[in-house]
């Protein structure tokens, strides 16, 4: 009963202020720190063929 209403009303504030999630943050986080981890990785790369030139 009441707890929905609250639910409701936190996800229509949500809408409304277009709040970000915590899921979404952590989301977008994981995928920034998957993004760098893999362009080190090609920098790593290019470095060390450069070296066995």
């Amino acid at each position: 009963g009441d707890k929905d209403q609250d639910a409701d009303a936190l996800t229509g504030e949500r809408k409304k202020t277009k709040r970000v999630t915590r899921v979404e943050l952590n989301k977008r986080a994981r995928r920034k720190e998957r993004l760098r981890t893999e362009a080190d990785a090609k920098k790593l790369e290019v470095f060390s063929k450069q070296i066995d030139r």
